[in-house]
C-alpha cells in the first residue's frame, strides 16, 4: 500500500492541500498541479500559469511544528537529499527553478524558498549529514543523507 493512502497519509495529503490552498490565495495567475498520487513520482507537483506553461517545479512537506520550533532548529529545513536532487534534477530537464514548500501546521504558515535555478544550479544554502529519520509518514527508522535547508531569507506566506 502507497505511503498516502493509510491514515496518516491522508492526513498529509490535508495538510498539502491546505498549503496549496495559502499559496493559491497570493498567487492566482499561477496553478499547481499535483503529481499523481497513485504512484511514487520524483517529485510533488509542477506550478503552471494561466497559458499552461510550465514554470516552476516543487518539493513540499508538512511538519507538525511552528515557526518557534522551526528557529529552534536553525532554522533549517531537513529533507532527504535524494528528494531535493531528484528535484533539481528534474527541474533543470524542463529548464524551470525548484521550490520548497515547507507548511507548518500549527501556525498555518507556508514558507516557500527557491532551491535551484532553471539550469539546475542550487540556489540555497544548505549542509548534508547521515541522519536517523522516520523512514515513512507512516514509522519506521532509516538512517540517510539528510538536508537541512537554511530558511532564514525565505518567504512566508499566510491568509492575510
Amino acid at each position: 500500500m502507497l505511503d498516502v493512502n493509510s491514515p496518516k497519509g491522508q492526513e498529509s495529503l490535508e495538510h498539502e492541500l491546505r498549503a496549496v490552498q495559502l499559496w493559491q490565495h497570493h498567487y492566482s495567475d499561477y496553478t499547481y498541479v499535483h503529481t499523481p498520487k497513485t504512484g511514487a513520482a520524483l517529485v510533488d507537483a509542477v506550478i503552471v500559469d494561466n497559458d499552461t506553461n510550465v514554470v516552476a517545479v516543487v518539493e513540499q512537506k508538512s511538519r507538525n511544528m511552528s515557526l518557534e520550533q522551526l528557529h529552534k532548529w536553525d532554522t533549517e529545513w531537513l529533507v532527504t537529499y535524494a528528494k531535493i536532487e531528484a528535484g533539481r534534477q528534474t527541474a533543470a530537464a524542463l529548464g524551470v527553478p525548484f521550490i520548497g514548500f515547507l507548511y507548518l501546521i500549527p501556525d498555518d504558515l507556508l514558507i516557500t524558498k527557491q532551491l535551484s535555478n532553471a539550469k539546475g544550479e542550487w540556489t540555497c544554502d544548505f549542509r548534508t549529514a547521515l541522519t536517523e529519520t522516520q523512514e515513512t509518514i507512516n514509522g519506521g527508522k532509516i538512517v540517510r543523507e539528510n538536508a537541512y535547508i537554511d530558511l532564514t531569507e525565505a518567504k512566508h506566506i499566510r491568509q492575510g
